[in-house]
């Protein structure tokens, strides 16, 4: 563990880490997923202070930071089980959003990425790695494009809507700690107007597939936390984006690695799903 890498703010704890944000003057870049040695994003790195909101005398909540992190044990026994997320993973998850958020309805994407740091383990599972750049994985032309995607979708009951957005669920496969874990950031410490859009490219056994993604420039006033040592039984919920009529910031996110954590930590593996919070009321 590198000691000069943490710090205590007020009780708080907290990592010095590098991250990638987009370069002040980012053209449109393009993240290849599965392989991102093939990517071309206009990336700058900065060093940030990233808080362990493990340590906060106040926990982060969805109203407040956007994101959360809930007790959420899954009945799958095999989270790397493509079809065992679909038929199980997914309907757990709708009924964790509607009753964190207090959702009409809550219609998921299909699919669910799978992330792997270690790189003879990501060969072999043909999957990708960790995001490690700042980002939204939505655009407000594929949020729309993803949520008419959804199970579940219904157009009048959208069009009533009184507010729909996105929802983001990350959970660690592998056991603590994690080596990579994902930054969050407090989304009052945003703004839309730090997004520039790119493009994500996907192989699918469809073919080949391309949507907006966010990528998120630089400004002071970010505030970025994370949780230490998740459990494969805990779930991080966070805000992905606002399909109002006046949307607000969402919740920046990104891999980073944590200069604290032990050369002999198990290279993690987590599961990200999304899905859409819809409120008629």
């Amino acid at each position: 563990m590198n000691a000069s890498a943490l710090s205590s703010s007020a009780g708080v704890r907290s990592v010095r880490a590098t991250v990638n944000y987009a370069a002040d003057r980012a053209d449109r870049g393009v993240y290849e997923i599965l392989d991102d040695t093939r990517s071309r994003l206009p990336l700058r790195q900065e060093e940030i202070e990233v808080r362990d909101a493990r340590t906060a005398a106040v926990p982060p909540s969805l109203e407040r930071e956007g994101f959360t992190l809930v007790e959420a044990p899954t009945a799958v026994g095999d989270l790397t089980d493509d079809e065992a997320r679909e038929r199980i993973y997914l309907p757990e998850l709708a009924d964790t959003i509607r009753r964190l958020y207090g959702a009409s309805h809550v219609w998921m994407q299909p699919g669910s990425v799978i992330r792997v740091t270690d790189p003879n383990e990501r060969a072999r599972r043909h999957t990708p790695d960790a995001a490690r750049f700042l980002h939204l994985d939505y655009s407000a032309v594929s949020a729309r494009g993803f949520l008419e995607q959804t199970v579940g979708f219904d157009p009048e009951v959208a069009a009533r809507a009184r507010r729909i957005f996105a929802v983001n669920t990350w959970r660690s496969i592998t056991p603590p700690p994690q080596d990579v874990p994902l930054a969050v950031c407090d989304k009052r410490t945003s703004s839309l107007d730090d997004l520039v859009v790119g493009d994500a490219n996907f192989d699918t056994d469809e073919g080949p597939t391309t949507f907006e993604i966010s990528l998120v420039r630089h400004s002071p006033a970010h505030e970025w936390w994370y949780f230490s040592n998740m459990s494969p039984d805990e779930l991080l919920v966070f805000k992905g984006w606002d399909l109002g009529p006046e949307p607000t910031s969402c919740v920046f996110h990104g891999a980073f690695v944590d200069p604290s954590c032990p050369q002999d930590a198990p290279l993690r593996t987590s599961v990200e799903v999304r899905g859409f919070a819809v409120f008629e009321d």
